[in-house]
């Protein structure tokens, strides 16, 4: 202790006497035994591997430890119940194992090697072993002495050159030039320094001067493993020798051995890089024979022989228990605080005066009791409720006998008097609300009663009021009982569940800068409420929903840093006030019993002028750092802890899994039937993990994250084929580092999905429906042959039959002209145009069973009928017919007979009638698409004139030739149906002068095939 602070006592003790009351500052431990599921008490060492697994060598066999649970790996089945003395990692990850009775083993991550059972020279007992992978060199401490093997072209060679024969050696661990062995008895040559100088063995010489340590006091440098220091304690000096030293962030840990009476004892002090804390006698292990340290995130973790597994979180929170002489069970009722930072406890006997972790001061009812009157005899029954400070830094104290106060600067007391009171408050302007006998009363400081209401609680129930807090010229009352008493403008107005919907227990009240009040009870829920219009309004509230933990809910405080803070039945919350708003995610951090919040009996609390926190508890004055809470260094690993298929553990490929960890490796591969999949996360070593918070988001899929869970469960189903990336996010709530995790994840495409199935199921689809249509094409025309055929001889016989019809008349015609020429005695006109005749009529009858003939034939077959026309009329007309160039006559097809009718009534209607000579011309030219266009036209008299000059006898005989020609074509147009038709168009042709001038024909064949 420096000396400052030896004066700073002495002036204590001088001026108020010897000070009885201690407060020790405590670090609480956790056992786990197997009774909490340990396989064995007797834990030898703690060993995290480089692949971050953290392994317990037990009694009963070697384990996974992940800090929270303990694995049993079915790969060391053979271990199982075995005595596992030590082990050690080699330079290619695999590990040695030392068991008792048994020898040495070899496990690669998947299976286990017995090596003593290969190499004859290991049937010994080992106790400890270390690996030197630099050198292939394995060191073994045995009941024996001292085995070094060597890695050779054979495996593992034993050098017999060691000196260190018949010592019991239970520890190896390596210094700066070689090693140092210790035994497990108290030899006087032990611990013994060694080097190796090529194959022999060394023994160095040990240092002259031993350091002594005295805690608490500044070092400034460390001591390494292996050398001994005189450990200077308050009532003894002890010679220690360094079996271990831990490195956890800034603290480093040293694991110390002494002996006393020759029994062999274990004590662990720690190292901030300014002086040693004694953390064997903070956490109460002195009577624990520590075997193993293990750091991780500022707590440790220690193996005891016998005793179990010992777990000591990182001190964020500073207890200091209050222990005073004669009194058992102690109970805190009040705290306040200063402005100079002092922090002030009231217990019913006495007060306790805390200044910079250090208690200075101390008033005890005895002290109070002498400034009473003797008219007023106290007879030590007096009773401290509470204690506050008002606008002038002074200390009032409530009690029994009525009002003390306290002078900080010079720590002079003074009697007030003025009443009893259970709680009071010092409102602003200097007036006294004291609650008494259920009863509500202003007074002044002097003590009178001040004209203002007097409010009077139920007589049926005890109130008890838990806060009272003044804002402006308001009174707020919190009370476990009726909800919350408000006065304002000379009136009391309650507000509780059911005028506003808070819980009628209200634990603690606090003002918020924004003009809200904070308030919690004992339903698990903080209200954020507000006064308007008299009536209050709950504006928001938190709850287990929001991340709440605990129903019970006291000691709000909200910082400079805009944070707000709580205690509840299940820890502490830091709460961002500034997220707490509808359009914002809360920002809150959390700590519970695993995080050193021990005891969470606390009510009141209050803030010093370092903003730390200072808790009230039953028995215990509780310290947050709230500064030092929020520097966290902690890196935790997260990692993919279990994949289940359709609710069904995943069994995966060996060659896709990471043997030492038993995680997956980048990608997981899963099948299509493989899509409903379940992603269970831990961190690969957390002492805590029901303090962890979970995001997921699986990149492919979803845009956003989810929303932090304390679900370590993910699981998607129904996923589609393809390649994803599975993130996620955990937090643990005590800390404020975030870690990350990222795989990636194929889901495999169905085969019939797949681009060659598809290209084929495309080419089948296309090759059947290829066939069904060439089937039904064929079928079709099948039908559709079957049916033109059937309609074509429907057809051809109407149009034989129109034929029929026009021979007849064509006939009939004939023979009255070879009758005129025979009459007439001309015999030979009568012979040629019966020779002409018999031509035609020969035509006429090859044609009457053509369906088509060519352009040529039906030339030939009009030559002759206009032959033998004009010499019927006398040769009274002549005609031409004119041929399209690009015509071939022999190749165009058209239908027989169907021009001949048109010339027919040319002759004998126009050109017969006309007293001039007659003309007829007949033209064949080509359309579009090789369309026959064939023009009729004549000089005759024309339809009109003709209609007046015939008898009805041959006007009947016109209109039935016409009708024919029409319908023959109505058929031909049904037979022939490829876009073009057969037509024919009459007109009648006028001169200048409007006079007829003759008719003109248009008839259209389209091309036949």
């Amino acid at each position: 202790m420096n000396s400052n602070h030896l004066k700073r006592l002495l002036v204590v003790l001088i001026t108020f006497g010897f000070i009885s009351t201690i407060f020790a500052n405590i670090q609480k431990h956790q056992s786990f035994s197997m009774k909490d599921g340990l396989p064995s008490n007797n834990v030898e060492d703690i060993f995290q591997d480089s692949h971050d697994v953290v392994w317990l060598a037990t009694y009963a066999g070697l384990y996974e430890f992940t800090g929270s649970e303990i694995k049993f790996r079915s790969d060391l089945i053979k271990l199982q119940g075995e005595r596992i003395s030590d082990l050690c990692q080699l330079g290619n990850g695999d590990m040695l194992i030392s068991v008792l009775g048994k020898g040495l083993f070899l496990f690669d991550g998947k299976s286990l090697t017995f090596l003593s059972r290969i190499n004859k020279n290991l049937n010994c007992e080992i106790n400890c072993l270390f690996a030197d992978s630099l050198k292939n060199r394995i060191l073994l401490g045995t009941t024996e002495g001292l085995i070094v093997l060597e890695k050779g072209k054979r495996g593992l060679v034993r050098n017999n050159n060691s000196n260190f024969r018949n010592i019991n050696i239970s520890k190896i661990r390596k210094i700066k030039d070689g090693f140092i062995l210790y035994g497990n008895d108290n030899f006087p040559n032990l611990p013994i320094p060694i080097r190796f100088d090529r194959d022999k063995i060394i023994e160095l010489s040990t240092a002259d001067h031993i350091p002594t340590i005295e805690l608490d006091y500044t070092i400034l440098d460390s001591i390494d493993i292996g050398a001994q220091l005189w450990l200077k304690l308050p009532d003894k000096t002890l010679l220690c020798d360094i079996l271990e030293t831990v490195q956890n962030h800034h603290t480093k840990a040293y694991l110390l051995r002494y002996f006393q009476k020759g029994v062999e004892h274990r004590k662990v002090l720690t190292y901030d890089g300014k002086s040693f804390k004694d953390l064997s006698s903070a956490s109460d292990l002195n009577s624990f024979f520590i075997q193993t340290l293990y750091g991780e995130n500022d707590n440790w973790w220690m193996g005891t022989r016998e005793q179990g597994l010992i777990f000591i979180p990182k001190s964020n929170f500073k207890y200091f228990d209050v222990k005073i002489e004669g009194i058992k069970n102690i109970k805190i009722n009040d705290i306040a605080s200063n402005k100079t930072g002092g922090v002030y406890l009231s217990t019913n006997s006495e007060i306790l005066i805390f200044n910079d972790d250090v208690q200075v001061n101390r008033i005890k009812t005895e002290q109070l009791c002498k400034l009473i009157s003797k008219k007023n005899i106290c007879n030590c029954e007096l009773k401290i409720n509470n204690i506050a400070f008002d606008k002038e830094d002074k200390l009032w104290i409530s009690s029994n006998k009525g009002f003390f106060t306290l002078n900080p600067r010079n720590f002079s007391l003074n009697y007030k008097g003025i009443t009893s009171s259970e709680n009071f408050i010092i409102t602003g302007n200097g007036e006294l609300l004291c609650h008494h006998k259920n009863e509500l009363r202003f007074y002044s400081i002097d003590g009178k009663i001040l004209d203002k209401p007097i409010y009077k609680f139920p007589k049926s129930s005890e109130i008890e009021i838990s806060k009272i807090l003044e804002k402006g010229n308001e009174v707020w009352i919190a009370t476990k009982q009726m909800g919350i008493l408000y006065f304002h403008e000379g009136h009391y107005q309650i507000f509780n569940r059911s005028n506003s919907g808070i819980h009628n227990i209200v634990n603690d009240m606090l003002f918020i800068s924004d003009s809200t009040i904070i308030a919690g009870g004992n339903n698990g829920v903080i209200y954020k409420i507000s006064i308007r219009k008299n009536q209050l309004e709950v504006i928001d509230s938190l709850s287990k929903r929001d991340g709440l933990k605990g129903v019970s809910i006291h000691g709000f405080q909200y910082l400079k840093d805009g944070s707000l803070w709580c205690g509840t039945n299940e820890g502490v919350h830091r709460f961002v006030y500034d997220t707490w708003h509808n359009d914002s995610t809360l920002d809150y951090r959390f700590w519970n019993a695993k995080d050193g919040y021990f005891d969470q009996t606390g009510n009141k609390s209050v803030v010093d002028k370092n903003q730390n926190i200072w808790v009230q508890t039953n028995n215990k004055l509780l310290k947050i750092n709230t500064k030092l809470i929020l520097v966290d260094e902690s890196k935790r690993q997260l990692v993919l802890s279990k994949v289940q298929v359709r609710s069904q553990k995943w069994e995966m490929d060996s060659s896709r899994i990471d043997f030492w960890t038993k995680s997956p490796l980048n990608p997981i591969k899963l099948g299509y039937k493989e899509n409903f999949v379940n992603f269970e996360f831990s961190y690969n070593f957390c002492e805590n993990p029901s303090n962890v918070l979970y995001q997921y988001r699986l990149d492919g899929l979803e845009e956003k994250w989810t929303p932090w869970t304390d679900s370590n469960k993910t699981i998607y189903s129904n996923l589609p084929s393809g390649t994803y990336t599975l993130m996620a996010k955990a937090k643990n709530l005590s800390e404020t580092s975030i870690s990350d995790y990222s795989i990636e994840i194929q889901i495999e495409t169905p085969w019939w999905r797949l681009w060659w199935f598809r290209i084929f199921l495309f080419l089948s689809i296309v090759f059947v429906l290829f066939i069904c249509l060439f089937i039904y094409v064929r079928k079709i025309k099948r039908i559709e042959k079957r049916r033109t055929k059937q309609f074509r001889r429907n057809v051809g016989l109407k149009i034989k039959a129109l034929q029929m019809q026009l021979g007849p008349h064509f006939l009939f015609n004939s023979l009255n002209s070879i009758q005129s020429y025979i009459l007439e005695g001309k015999q030979e006109l009568a012979l040629e145009y019966l020779s002409d005749f018999s031509m035609v009529l020969r035509q006429n009858i090859d044609n009457a069973n053509k369906d088509n003939v060519s352009l040529s034939e039906e030339l030939t077959y009009l030559k002759y009928y206009l032959k033998l026309e004009q010499m019927r009329y006398s040769h009274c007309f002549k005609y031409e017919i004119e041929i399209g160039l690009n015509i071939n006559p022999l190749t165009v097809k058209l239908p027989p007979m169907l021009i001949q009718p048109f010339l027919e009534n040319a002759i004998k209607f126009g050109i017969g009638n006309s007293e001039k000579e007659g003309n007829l011309q007949i033209s064949f030219q080509f359309q579009k698409d090789e369309y026959l266009k064939c023009v009729i036209t004549d000089n005759g008299i024309g339809r009109k004139e003709s209609k007046t000059r015939c008898t009805e006898r041959e006007y009947k005989s016109y209109c039935e030739a016409v009708q024919i020609t029409k319908n023959r074509i109505k058929l031909l147009n049904q037979v022939h149906s490829n876009g073009n038709k057969f037509y024919y168009q009459i007109d009648d042709m006028e001169d200048v002068s409007n006079s007829s001038a003759g008719t003109r024909v248009e008839l259209g064949f389209p091309k036949i095939y």
